[in-house]
């Protein structure tokens, strides 16, 4: 994979459902690295942070400006970023084969601090994948691609982590009632379920179960899941917290995210549309024409 330079479409509002639906304005050019999740906001979408090929951007203002972050690494490429629903903790991975790191802030983006270093077996292609509790106390970053490529989890607020499991393509996950991980393994494209702060068994699904999955998100109390694919209309739907999920078709095509507000779902496809829905049927167009 290659980086490219995004214009970026940052909301003066980013938290979505709280504003009205069309408020996308073009703030700043960012160059950026489609990987993991790249960009986040706090829950009331005072605090947003961009994950760039170069470097961190942060917004204390509800993304009206962004401040390139100087004490990160630059020079090397940032797969994903998440932050806390506060903003106060927000944890950043970087790749590259002599700097995988993961960067933990805990002071609102302001400084970001080299915390653990990671493996970069296979060229350094790692982490695409982070969760956070609400409080920031339980933090998981989840493998990517490449064998031997390792997850960590931290339950000090990303003081610490701890190295687990031997699974890896975790290209997307969510965090059920703090603790409880799901994750998509595109390599056997099928879903990971770990506890590691209590059990760090990772129990698979079978193989295939979830072909052309890309992409997991969960409702706020994480009991209704719902996992995205690449092709047509097809979806997974769970409303028991994972323990049980059911192919359906008729979501939108072309969907690459997916994002819960509460129970809402937002949806964002490749041609440039952005989708509700708080029945998970039928849809309606927030927003049109960005790029």
């Amino acid at each position: 994979s290659t980086g490219t330079t995004s214009t970026s479409t940052a909301t003066t509002r980013i938290q979505l459902g709280q504003y009205p639906d069309v408020f996308f304005t073009p703030v700043v050019d960012f160059n950026t690295y489609y990987k993991g999740d790249i960009m986040t906001s706090s829950y009331d979408g005072k605090y947003v942070s961009f994950c760039g090929k170069n470097s961190i951007y942060v917004s204390s203002n509800f993304g009206v400006s962004f401040t390139q972050q100087t004490n990160a690494t630059a020079g090397i490429i940032y797969y994903s970023i998440q932050m806390n629903s506060t903003g106060q903790y927000q944890v950043a991975v970087s790749q590259g084969v002599s700097a995988s790191n993961i960067y933990v802030s805990n002071n609102y983006g302001i400084t970001f601090v080299s915390i653990q270093n990671i493996s970069t077996n296979n060229s350094g292609r790692w982490g695409m994948s982070i969760t956070i509790s609400s409080d920031g106390k339980f933090i998981n970053v989840a493998g990517g691609g490449g064998a031997g490529i390792q997850n960590y989890y931290s339950n000090n607020n990303g003081s610490t982590f701890v190295l687990y499991g031997g699974l890896y393509n975790r290209i997307s996950s969510v965090m059920i009632g703090n603790t409880k991980i799901i994750a998509i393994n595109t390599f056997s494209s099928n879903i990971i379920t770990v506890s590691p702060i209590t059990n760090t068994t990772e129990v698979l699904t079978s193989s295939n179960t979830f072909t052309d999955a890309i992409r997991v998100c969960c409702n706020a109390i994480g009991s209704i899941i719902i996992i995205i694919s690449d092709v047509a209309t097809k979806y997974w739907i769970s409303i028991d917290s994972g323990a049980t999920f059911t192919e359906k078709s008729g979501f939108p095509v072309s969907i690459i995210y997916g994002k819960f507000f509460d129970n809402t779902l937002y949806l964002a496809s490749s041609t440039g549309y952005v989708y509700k829905s708080t029945d998970y049927v039928n849809f309606t167009t927030s927003n049109t024409g960005l790029s």
